[in-house]
């Protein structure tokens, strides 16, 4: 008799600042995440998103990136959490029966954390699985779409005021501290998730805007531009006065406030 796939969310990092990427990522993530049965929560400062599917996680006014998971990690009772961060838009079905199989494995021998979209060979095999572990010579774990004990994502996140970044160095820096239990998958592992990372600095990717297109959707580039890229001296200024511009511009969520989900097609 097959085990039950052991209890698993879908936990999407988002803040206030960043709703006007909610409509396209969730329409993407429920197109492609059809038969998916995990609760899904957006964590967010205070506005909220209008649909039943998602379950809010408010954690309060412009709280730092460690603060603000932490208090919604408290709310989680699931021990194992699938991390996404709200602007990796999904690009293609996700593979459930995959992902059951990894859960299952990731539960059985007690990991830690998991790249999900990391396939390599730059790391010991871990018999009978699809991953291979993460160490201090390779660095394979982050903060990208990643599966989760929770209380490990509880360890990381426990200092407070820290950015993305200063908490992804906290994971590198239990890797170099020999912890065990980070893996990676090996590249004999089909895909599991597949997305497209939309924003930089801020702004909307070219590659990105031309992904949802494609996609029959349509981004918000009034609230979010989308400049020209590089670095040469009228790409760069024109994203300095538009970071400008939008600061001024951008009004603060409140708990009052709504993001409408993206009408239907007709």
């Amino acid at each position: 008799m097959t085990s039950p796939t052991p209890p698993c969310s879908v936990l999407v990092s988002s803040c206030d600042a960043y709703r006007d990427i909610w409509p396209v990522f969730f329409r993407l993530y429920f197109k492609h995440a059809v038969g998916l049965k995990m609760p899904v929560r957006l964590v967010t400062d205070q506005c909220s998103y209008a649909d039943e599917r998602v379950e809010m996680l408010h954690t309060g006014e412009d709280p730092s990136w460690t603060t603000s998971l932490a208090r919604a990690l408290e709310r989680v009772p699931e021990p194992y959490v699938l991390f996404l961060q709200e602007d990796f838009l999904l690009s293609k079905p996700i593979n459930i029966p995959l992902f059951e199989e990894i859960l299952s494995q990731f539960h059985a021998i007690q990991a830690l954390t998991l790249e999900i979209d990391i396939r390599d060979v730059n790391g010991p095999a871990i018999e009978d699985t699809w991953f291979r572990e993460s160490n201090a010579e390779n660095l394979r774990s982050g903060l990208n779409a990643t599966l989760w004990r929770r209380e490990f994502l509880q360890e990381i996140v426990s200092p407070p005021g820290l950015n993305i970044w200063q908490a992804e160095t906290r994971v590198r820096d239990c890797l170099r501290a020999g912890r065990r239990g980070m893996l990676f998958l090996t590249p004999e592992a089909p895909p599991v998730i597949s997305y497209v990372e939309s924003v930089k600095g801020g702004f909307w990717k070219p590659d990105a805007v031309r992904f949802l297109r494609e996609s029959g959707l349509e981004p918000d580039l009034r609230t979010r531009p989308c400049p020209p890229q590089g670095n040469g001296f009228f790409a760069k200024l024109t994203r300095s006065l538009l970071k400008r511009w939008m600061r001024r511009r951008k009004a603060p969520g409140t708990p009052a406030s709504m993001v409408q989900p993206m009408a239907e097609a007709s």
